[in-house]
């Protein structure tokens, strides 16, 4: 199998959340929370860019995009006024 299925895949993850974003902020789950489950749904199936494990080349792209990710939407969510108050 192709590393391309698995952008598609991340590609509609994105897309999916970012269309029921405004549903999820009413509710607990939270944007990593959506992110963990269907990675946990990725990891099933078999990826030739992440065959070596945790020491594959790849693995460290897309940990640092998926910080990345989390990291731009949490700062995506900050109410300024509050964060002045504060």
């Amino acid at each position: 199998m192709s590393e391309f299925p698995i952008f598609i895949y991340a590609a509609v993850l994105i897309l999916g959340f970012g269309i029921f974003s405004r549903l999820a902020e009413k509710s607990i789950v939270t944007p990593p929370m959506v992110f963990v489950l269907f990675g946990i749904i990725a990891s099933f199936f078999r990826v030739d860019i992440v065959a070596g494990g945790v020491y594959a080349p790849a693995v460290k792209i897309i940990a640092e995009l998926t910080l990345i990710l989390v990291l731009f939407i949490d700062a995506s969510t900050i109410n300024l006024k509050e964060l002045v108050k504060e």
